[in-house]
């Protein structure tokens, strides 16, 4: 991901958790939805990009 790359993904998280807070309080649940399952696709991969992290950490850690 190129924001996460740039360090701007934390900005481009809160932008998007205010667009969701935003269309539940206009009754809006496909926004909400779909906004939601974004947000949730960009944890995902920050989870995937932190077990590689700890992975790696590992490898090098445990290196005789």
């Amino acid at each position: 991901m190129t924001m996460d790359q740039l360090n701007e993904s934390g900005l481009a998280l809160k932008i998007a958790e205010e667009s969701m807070a935003k269309a539940k309080q206009e009754n809006n649940v496909t926004e909400a939805r779909n906004i939601g399952i974004l947000i949730g696709q960009v944890y995902t991969l920050k989870v995937q990009k932190l077990k590689k992290i700890i992975s790696n950490l590992q490898k090098t850690i445990l290196v005789k």
